[in-house]
């Protein structure tokens, strides 16, 4: 299956799948302000099934019906660092699907930079989950999950180039994970391709928090998925884990690295 390199093969392989985002030393997660104080208001936090994602090729490849699963995100981004295309794109552009739901935010967005430790305590502490949509801006359950009928873990993204995902290519070719280049063929692709995006993307360094599950009719009408968090996890990510937009002039929570640099 794999050309190249051991760690690739392990990457993937449906056994250790789960470990592969593990490791990071923080998992930081920007989104419009309105959205992640509402989501924090309400002691959850919600994971969606992309369809709404703003990248064609991840919306298309992430609940493809290859292996008959269901999952929904939660997107991290493991850079240390703030990224200033991340603030614009996640937290800054405003879209149809934001708009009918929450309205505009004009005061710009949050960061959310999760540590290790916090965000395993979440995930450790995840008995059930609710799937559902949301109406005029409120979630509305559907139907909930046992944990014993899911499988939860965290998982970093690779990148292909653009233009070998168009060709949908018959030979190899290289993908980037993390810092090193590796080479896969087709069959590869093809069964893990919905953790792949194209290499554009790559700035982003991205992990994700996912939940999977076997298909059903019911299951298929619900968009996102609702984990509650306690009231102690809520109040340690307010009181630690936000930081301010950095050119919206907020100080509720923490300081932007890039406060006072940038003006969009």
């Amino acid at each position: 299956m794999i050309i190249t390199d051991k760690k690739l093969l392990g990457y993937l392989d449906r056994d250790t799948i789960h470990n592969n985002g593990k490791e990071h030393k923080y998992y930081s997660h920007y989104k419009q302000r309105k959205l992640l104080v509402s989501s924090l208001n309400d002691e959850a936090l919600y994971l969606t099934d992309g369809s709404k994602w703003n990248d064609k090729i991840d919306r298309d490849n992430f609940n493809n019906d290859k292996l008959n699963k269901k999952r929904y995100a939660f997107c991290f981004t493991y850079n240390t660092i703030e990224n200033m295309a991340t603030w614009i794109i996640n937290a800054r552009i405003d879209n149809q699907d934001r708009r009918d739901n929450y309205g505009y935010d004009q005061n710009g967005g949050l960061l959310m930079k999760l540590p290790k430790k916090l965000l395993e305590t979440i995930i450790n502490n995840i008995g059930e989950v609710e799937l559902g949509n949301f109406k005029n801006g409120i979630f509305v359950e559907k139907t909930s999950l046992n944990i014993k009928s899911l499988k939860i873990y965290l998982a970093d993204i690779y990148y292909v180039e653009n233009n070998k995902i168009r060709e949908h290519y018959n030979n190899e070719t290289t993908v980037i994970l993390g810092k090193k280049r590796y080479l896969i063929n087709k069959k590869f692709y093809d069964e893990t391709s919905f953790l792949s995006k194209a290499d554009g993307w790559k700035y982003e360094k991205e992990c994700r928090l996912i939940v999977e599950m076997n298909k059903n009719p019911i299951i298929e009408d619900c968009h996102f998925l609702k984990i509650k968090l306690s009231k102690e996890i809520i109040k340690e990510i307010k009181d630690k884990c936000l930081i301010e937009d950095p050119a919206n002039g907020n100080e509720e929570y923490g300081k932007s690295d890039l406060q006072g640099t940038v003006s969009f």
